[in-house]
């Protein structure tokens, strides 16, 4: 899907006649009328695509009318972050213009670049081949380690989002677990009068967290600086280019923070352990990754590492943050769940709410139990060539098969052999003379029919 498939008609209205007259005096003139659609994607700050006549493209986003949490829907936050980044190695768009006067279109907006390229929403890409597949995770680990690398003391502005504390690496984690349990309490009452049982693996799945919470911050506050901490980081919130396996922009910034980059690195996580056969939205938790394509979580986390200069993971220590990234993500669905009890949504919303934030509460409590891992279904005896985007004759796999076979019985063993002897050779002056083992190899290959195997 394309970043122009994601608009539709306008959902939010908008005054387009005072956003023009702005946008001409803030921006640039231009001839025509002014245009927009909304975009499917942003639902919380609503998102619109603009045509300002025939001259040029960008994107609105603005905060949604109504009352608002101080700390909600931060448009203001997102445009401070995306343009702080722009000369970094980060990709996100040009911010254009920030309108704090709400007098304009009935609330502060910001006006960006329009990317134009692809936007992934079903996390095992069953819309590329195979062999594209693992480029889009390459990339997409990329893009979050250069996030996580970067200086952010040095960016302007940058300061006011790191809470008391967290610039120092103070207890991110914490600080979590403690505001997404309080939401919970807080829409537990409402479920309550309405005779909705809540799901007891959230409360579980908090008392772990709570329980592990000192050990594994002490470990990370000891491996890893703060950093600029996107907080939605996940694959339908990067642009790629519409061709490459290339970031073009990483989108949606509401959340983003100072704090502990392995939040980020779980949150990202989180389709590896989701099922792939849920009803709402599919994961890749019991998916063939291998022939799919997809980079196992291990591949993925160990190529993140390697990026940040950071050796393995303890094991509770990742257990503890893919918990945490399941617990909020289930406490702000229970928050949804109980707005829409209240009235804010339709009854079918707030049914469906509360399906899904059971079901990342009992995927988060089996994690804590170490009964949701991100191993993948993969057959053992899967070959290269069912991943490769063109056929096998059936002579081809055979003569693959006895090659990987030779190889296996006879090369790999004897390399050992084979350097000591070149390095005898070479000791001797005779570095290019014939090594008495490869002339054995020949033979044994030549009798099983691999000819040309040397």
């Amino acid at each position: 899907m394309t970043t122009l498939d994601e608009t539709g008609p306008v959902r939010h209205q908008l005054d387009l006649q005072s956003l023009s007259s702005y946008l001409r005096s803030h921006l640039k003139p231009f001839e025509g009328a002014l245009t927009a659609r909304q975009f499917s994607h942003g639902q919380s700050n609503p998102t619109y695509l603009l045509d300002c006549g025939a001259a040029f493209q960008c994107v609105l986003r603005k905060q949604p009318h109504g009352k608002l949490l101080s700390t909600a829907h931060a448009v203001d936050r997102e445009h401070c972050i995306m343009r702080a980044l722009k000369p970094t190695a980060v990709p996100v768009p040009e911010m254009l213009c920030y309108c704090a006067d709400a007098g304009v279109i009935g609330t502060p907006f910001f006006v960006m670049e329009f990317i134009h390229g692809r936007v992934f929403k079903d996390a095992t890409l069953e819309q590329l081949p195979p062999i594209e597949r693992f480029g889009v995770y390459h990339a997409m680990c990329d893009v979050l380690a250069r996030l996580h690398r970067v200086d952010w003391r040095s960016l302007a502005g940058l300061e006011q989002f790191a809470p008391d504390g967290a610039a120092e690496g103070g207890a991110y984690a914490a600080r979590q677990v403690r505001r997404w349990k309080r939401q919970v309490e807080g829409g537990r009452a409402v479920l309550a009068e309405a005779g909705v049982a809540e799901s007891g693996d959230l409360a579980a799945l908090a008392g772990w967290l709570e329980e592990h919470t000192a050990e594994a911050e002490a470990y990370a506050a000891a491996h890893f600086s703060p950093t600029i901490v996107h907080g939605d980081f996940k694959l339908d919130n990067l642009i790629f280019h519409p061709t490459e396996p290339r970031v073009l922009a990483l989108i949606d910034w509401e959340l983003a923070t100072i704090g502990c980059p392995l939040a980020d690195l779980a949150h990202c996580c989180q389709a590896y352990r989701w099922p792939r056969e849920h009803w709402f939205v599919p994961g890749l938790r019991g998916a063939s990754l291998l022939r799919l394509g997809i980079p196992h979580e291990s591949q993925f986390v160990r190529g993140y590492l390697e990026r940040v200069a950071q050796p393995p993971l303890p094991e509770l220590v990742w257990t503890f943050y893919c918990a945490l990234a399941y617990f909020r993500m289930a406490a702000i669905v229970h928050g949804v769940h109980a707005r829409a009890i209240m009235g804010n949504a339709s009854s079918a919303r707030a049914q469906l709410a509360g399906q899904i934030s059971n079901d990342l509460a009992s995927v988060g409590h089996q994690i804590a139990l170490g009964l949701a891992d991100g191993a993948a279904t993969a057959e053992p005896a899967l070959h290269l060539y069912d991943t490769l985007p063109f056929p096998f004759s059936a002579r081809g796999r055979e003569l693959f098969d006895r090659t990987r076979a030779f190889i296996t019985e006879h090369v790999l063993p004897n390399e050992g052999r084979w350097r000591e002897a070149l390095a005898a050779n070479t000791a001797a002056g005779r570095r290019w003379s014939p090594i008495a083992l490869v002339e054995e190899l020949k033979a044994k290959a030549r009798a099983a029919g691999l000819w040309n195997f040397f």
